[in-house]
């Protein structure tokens, strides 16, 4: 078992290349909904119906890609903090916290809004005047809370605006760290996982506003938290088996599956993308996959992949959504998800090209930037690194205060 920093930091980064690996369904899945929703190309053959009523029945499988997004969120947003409480390193302050993260992606988020309200004025001819107000609003990320719908000018920006609202709680939140003893600490998290999933119901009714909140995915932030302190437990990096890779692949199954009954959704989804996340960073292959330097190329474009991809999906299906391969509808949506990949691969990389030009990814994952010290994401580093919040739990590793690193 590896035991140098080093090892343990790559270890950390498989969440990275969850993340990314997030979007990219999101994006697919985007293909299909649209595809489906306004009802394909060509003939339908006598299995079309069928076909067709499985891949709309598909479509709330978005969701569970997004509460990957969150659970991710929640690992890093946390680290600082757990860092300070488990491991003696600095404790942010909420302040440059809260800065430093939204600004990772501020510049690109103002631009991408900007360039999509001039592309709907232009291209629908609408008025600029009833655009404007759902600018602004989402400029301030508080689009959802003021008119309680998605941005029209870019629907998938809800999701932005409850990671500004995660970001603004997890300093609070992550107080959790501060209870010394593991098991206490790892009991209360499972208890907030628990109430938080039962009282849905209660805290979202149907048609709020505060279905597109930061409320309903708490227990999956609260998910990100617990993975992250079993991952950091004992200072050292965890065994690796190809047993996870099989319960990552059971889960991914289970989260599908548990999706289709509504009853169940909020219970088991927390659970799920918790087993994932712990499969991802155990598996052997799939860890290794994740944390590749091929994967960390990409995976920080994940902000822009999201923020962008909607409307160029939209366009793209629009175009090519009238090109007949075959009778079958399911060949055709292939066709039309392979017509559209190379698209999102072009946008990937001109998201990662603007983003070396800004300086804004200096390095390849969130909480290296955030863990320097007076550096924060959006920030380049300059001259030799300073020791980061990782590498004074992890480097020389001290111990866990309440928890035994002994083997």
């Amino acid at each position: 078992m590896a035991s140098s920093s080093e090892s343990h930091e790559l270890r950390a980064r498989e969440i990275d290349g969850l993340r990314f690996a997030a979007v990219g369904f999101i994006a697919l899945f985007h293909v299909v909904h649209y595809y489906v929703k306004i009802g394909g190309a060509g003939p339908v053959s006598a299995s079309g119906p069928a076909t067709r009523y499985v891949l709309a029945d598909l479509a709330p499988y978005g969701h569970p890609a997004i509460a990957l997004l969150v659970l991710c969120s929640g690992f890093i947003f946390a680290w600082p903090f757990a860092m300070h409480y488990l491991g003696g390193a600095p404790c942010p302050r909420w302040r440059p916290f809260v800065r430093r993260a939204i600004g990772a992606h501020r510049v690109l988020y103002v631009l991408g809004l900007t360039f999509f309200l001039g592309c709907f004025t232009i291209a629908e001819a609408r008025s600029l005047l009833t655009l404007v107000p759902h600018y602004l609003a989402g400029v301030f990320y508080i689009h959802s809370l003021v008119f309680g719908q998605p941005n029209p000018i870019d629907a998938g920006t809800w999701f932005l605006e409850v990671e500004v609202q995660l970001i603004l709680l997890a300093p609070l939140l992550a107080r959790l760290f501060a209870i010394r003893s593991a098991r206490a600490r790892r009991g209360v998290l499972v208890a907030l996982i628990v109430v938080l999933a039962a009282a849905q119901a209660w805290l979202v009714p149907p048609g709020s506003r505060l279905a597109l909140t930061a409320i309903p995915f708490l227990p999956v932030f609260f998910a990100g938290f617990l993975l992250l302190d079993l991952h950091v437990a004992g200072g050292r990096p965890p065994e690796t088996s190809p047993a996870w890779d099989v319960v990552a692949l059971l889960a991914l199954a289970l989260m599908a599956g548990v999706w289709r009954t509504t009853q169940l959704n909020w219970l088991a989804l927390p659970a799920l993308t918790l087993l994932l996340g712990v499969a991802t960073l155990r598996g052997r292959y799939l860890s290794r996959g994740l944390r590749s330097r091929r994967m960390m190329g990409v995976a920080a474009g994940w902000y822009g992949l999201y923020l962008l991809h909607g409307p160029l999906v939209v366009v793209a299906v629009e175009l090519t959504r009238h090109l007949v391969v075959t009778d079958s509808f399911a060949v055709n949506l292939l066709v039309q998800c392979l017509l559209v990949a190379p698209l999102l691969a072009a946008l990937l990389a001109a998201v990662l090209a603007g983003e070396r030009v800004v300086g804004a990814w200096t390095l390849p994952s969130w909480w290296d930037r955030i863990g320097r010290e007076g550096v924060g994401p959006g920030e380049a580093v300059h001259g030799p690194p300073r020791r980061s919040s990782l590498e004074l739990l992890l480097g020389s590793p001290p111990a866990i205060r309440g928890e035994s690193t002994a083997e």
